[in-house]
This record gives C-alpha cells, structure tokens and sequence, in this order.
C-alpha cells in the first residue's frame, strides 16, 4: 500500500471515530475540514498521479505556461531556426558528466546515434545556451529518461515528475532553454536552478 493510500485509510478510521464523539463547535470545523479532504484527497497531495487538474494547478501556482509535447517540440526547433539565422555555432552531445557539465573535446558536429542535447553559442562568446533535441532526432529518449538521474537532473531543473505506466508513454516536456558558460575544457552550469534547462519529466516509477 503506497503512503497516499495509507494516508487515506487512517483519515477514513478517524472519520469513523469523530462520528461517534460528541463535538464542540471548532472540533465540529475540524470534522468538516476531515470530510473534504476524504472528499478529494488529490487536490491536497502532491504529485497526483490521478488527476489532470493537479498538473494544471502546479503550473499556474509557479506562473507556467501548461504546453503539449508537440508545443515544446516547437520551442527547441525554433530554438536551432534562431540560431542558424544568427550565425551562432552550433554542435552536439551525448550525455553530461554526472557532475553537470559538458566536456569541449566530445563535441559533436552533426547528429549522431548518441546525441542527446544541441547546444549553441555565438563565436566570440564563452557562454551557451542549449536544449534537448526533439524525439524525432534523437534516439536516446528511451535511454536517457530510464536512467534520468544519470543523464537529466545533473543539466535539467526538473520543476514537475509525474509517473506514466510506459516507457512508450514517456515524455519530457521543456518550457527554457538552458545556459552554460566555458571553463577550460569544460561547458559548465553556474547555478542548475537557475541555469538548467526548465523541464517536466513524465517517466515511469519517477516519483520517489
């Protein structure tokens, strides 16, 4: 039984229990604020698996645009578009360094069957922006979201985690772009809360 359920469990037992006591007034406001809760426990946990609006709530509480996979998809190509147009460099990578960086010497140049991520950057500059390629360039999602600890968290602010039944069912959806800056012969996050790249995550048994 998952702690959720046996939340609900015990506040079931205690309605049982309150029916059977007498109440004062504010004991009476508590057995109120007992009953709604098991009227819709959702809406006061956190990371619902069950409810669509639980996802929609997140959002609008930390000022997020709610977007379709499709609709992020449509962000990274115009994130590449922008920076063809303005003549910035533009490579590959594989996976981060699990400390959270991107070595110089591993850049790619084209896709390849292990890119994961495009980063860009103008030619006189030492700072970069990149992102997660859309699924219809990369083969690595599968990889990549299965070990997501590895592969996402150390260059990702993951802001939501949300659990699906399926790989296939798997998803991440990016509202930001992130940013690194060069040091030696590595591209590094200078703050990841801040700098990452601004993700959900919809994974199979994500939530911890």
């Amino acid at each position: 039984m998952g702690k959720k359920e046996q939340i609900q469990q015990y506040l079931t037992s205690l309605e049982a229990t309150l029916n059977e006591m007498s109440l004062t007034n504010e004991g009476q406001n508590f057995y109120k604020n007992v009953n709604e809760f098991l009227k819709n426990p959702n809406k006061y946990l956190i990371n619902s698996q069950n409810s669509n609006n639980d996802n929609v709530d997140f959002h609008e509480k930390n000022q997020l645009e709610k977007i379709t996979l499709e609709e992020s998809e449509q962000k990274v190509e115009q994130f590449i578009k922008n920076a063809k147009s303005q003549g910035k460099e533009i490579w590959y990578s594989s996976f981060p360094d699990p400390e959270g960086f991107f070595w110089d010497d591993k850049k790619q140049k084209s896709i390849e069957y292990n890119s994961f991520y495009v980063i860009t950057k103008l030619p006189s500059s030492d700072d970069a922006e990149f992102m997660i390629l859309p699924e219809d360039e990369t083969k690595m999602k599968i990889n990549a979201i299965s070990s997501w600890k590895q592969y996402i968290r150390p260059v990702c602010n993951i802001i939501l985690k949300q659990n699906v039944n399926s790989y296939e069912e798997s998803k991440i959806i990016q509202h930001k772009q992130g940013k690194l800056y060069h040091e030696g012969m590595k591209w590094k996050i200078r703050d990841k809360e801040k700098d990452g790249i601004l993700i959900d995550l919809y994974a199979p048994g994500i939530i911890e």
